[in-house]
């Protein structure tokens, strides 16, 4: 018997060897000592190669600022059964919390998960437990995105990137209007290189739900162009003091061949109204349209 028919056949059971493995064996003392730990201040998703690991690593130079103990929790997403301790475990304690605002006056941790943006249940569950969080998104040039989840998918490396956009672009037809609807958008999402770049459909129900003031949009290309004027806007975001960050780029793709200029092209005529809509939902132009 598979693994997907046995987890099937007895959820139950599944779910009590998940919580044992992940809660008591991986986070032990930590789970131990969760009813002492906070939970973080704001979340940081993005799409997918935006520069998450590069923020996770580079947010906690700030002496105000502490990190989750690694990041792609994937709580929200893929772990809630879990439970709110098993969260709580990878978080500082509230000693750590009120001896850094004793001395520094402000004290913020965090979770960066990148996929929370594709899974709607991401934003049943935040609500339930934290509704207050404040929410990050970085968003990165979606003909660029492609790009670069084709050359990190080794499913596709005998695959001409153009012959992958053909057949992705049939799916996209067959199933566009589930997609605008965000309908089952998480499964299409997780297997297209393509239509993970449709911002607009994924973040209008974040934005419904959310607060303005909550959210916060940047784009991975203003990150890299200068990552000081980025950094000193999450901080005010955040209402933290300003600070400058020894900022260190952080997994950073290579590709043995550029994109054809032919395939940008098209990519950028594509996305040109997907991109517009989000523009006009976040009410911010990122110009990726060139």
């Amino acid at each position: 018997m598979n693994l997907k028919l046995l987890i099937k056949k007895h959820p139950k059971i599944f779910r009590l060897c998940k919580q044992l493995y992940r809660v008591i064996y991986k986070r032990n003392v930590y789970a131990l000592t969760a009813p002492i730990r906070t939970l973080p201040d704001f979340i940081v998703f993005a799409a997918d190669r935006s520069g998450t690991t590069s923020l996770y690593h580079n947010l906690q130079k700030h002496p105000c600022i502490y990190a989750s103990d690694h990041d792609h929790l994937g709580f929200f997403d893929d772990n809630f059964e879990l439970g709110i301790n098993y969260y709580k475990s990878f978080f500082p304690t509230i000693l750590l919390k009120y001896y850094v605002k004793f001395r520094k006056k402000y004290f913020m941790t965090y979770d960066v998960t990148g996929q929370y943006y594709r899974h709607p249940r991401s934003i049943k569950n935040i609500l339930k437990i934290i509704p207050n969080v404040k929410l990050i998104a970085i968003l990165r040039n979606p003909v660029d995105g492609a790009y670069s989840n084709y050359n990190k998918n080794p499913n596709l490396k005998d695959i001409q990137f153009e012959d992958v956009i053909k057949k992705e672009l049939k799916m996209f037809e067959r199933e566009k209007k589930q997609i605008e609807k965000n309908d089952q958008h998480a499964s299409i999402m997780d297997d297209s290189v393509l239509v993970r770049g449709l911002y607009a459909h994924q973040l209008e129900t974040w934005i419904k739900q959310f607060p303005k003031d909550q959210m916060l949009f940047l784009a991975t290309e203003d990150l890299t162009a200068d990552h000081n004027k980025i950094f000193q806007e999450i901080f005010s975001f955040l209402k933290l003091p300003k600070y400058d960050i020894n900022y260190e780029r952080k997994n950073v793709g290579k590709y043995t061949e550029k994109m054809k200029p032919e395939t940008r092209k098209f990519l950028i005529n594509f996305y040109k109204p997907h991109n517009q809509k989000l523009y006009d939902l976040l009410g911010k132009n990122f110009d990726w349209d060139k």
